[in-house]
């Protein structure tokens, strides 16, 4: 195909060049990353405080949001309300699901009943999507250094999902030579990527060598060159 496009899995490659092969480059990085390999996502073992009720501060990063009265803290209590979850109750003390529920949400949307800036009584309709949802897209989206420090409090620093710490585009990843990766080149001992490299040329046809045989040569003199370093 010349638009280098998978037909059984639907997925379409651009023309390969060589910053596809970098992760400091958009065409090469991970997306979900941004080629650093690693992401910081919320940790659910340190926003609680299991020795005190939620009423006193114990969901640690809503600490502060809970004593105001606002829309967010209207939800939350309407949330907690309709789940039977016990605000009064140390939060060692709640059940495993009750946690869960705080910290994933639910799909449900709860009517919310307060009264808007003129005074006026309103009802709003919205979702508690959960605490860790919430603060990762608080941290993405705020414009606040103060605010995304104080959320990168209960966050740690995780390989990557997508790329699983390789830093670059799965599509790149698939790209191979005898069932080998970029990455997986890289990380091999220098002089294993140099016999590597020498097998590979010699399992392709004339044609091919032909086509390679610059790059080929520029590799194994830069190679050649660490393993005497």
């Amino acid at each position: 195909s010349e638009n280098f496009s998978c037909p059984n899995c639907n997925i379409a490659l651009p023309e390969i060049e060589p910053r596809m092969f970098s992760f400091n480059s958009p065409q090469g990085a991970c997306e979900n990353c941004k080629g650093l390999g690693t992401v910081i996502k919320i940790n659910p073992r340190i926003v609680f405080n299991d020795n005190l009720t939620i009423g006193e501060g114990g969901i640690l990063p809503y600490k502060n949001i809970l004593d105001k009265d606002t829309w967010f803290s209207r939800l939350l209590n309407t949330f907690f309300e309709e789940h039977n979850i016990d605000t009064t109750k140390p939060i060692g003390e709640l059940s495993s699901e009750s946690k869960q529920l705080i910290l994933y949400g639910s799909e449900e949307t709860f009517a919310v009943h307060g009264v808007n800036r003129q005074g006026r009584p309103t009802t709003i309709y919205e979702r508690f999507q959960g605490l860790i949802p919430d603060l990762e897209q608080k941290h993405s989206e705020s414009d606040s250094e103060f605010m995304r420090r104080e959320i990168e409090k209960f966050m740690n620093e995780e390989e990557c999902e997508a790329c699983e710490g390789k830093r670059l585009r799965k599509e790149v990843l698939h790209i191979k030579i005898l069932d080998k990766n970029i990455f997986d080149l890289c990380d091999m001992p220098i002089t294993a990527a140099l016999s590597f490299l020498a097998e590979a040329v010699g399992a392709v046809s004339d044609y091919e060598k032909e086509v390679s045989r610059v790059i080929y040569q520029e590799i194994k003199d830069r190679l050649q060159f660490l393993i005497n370093v």
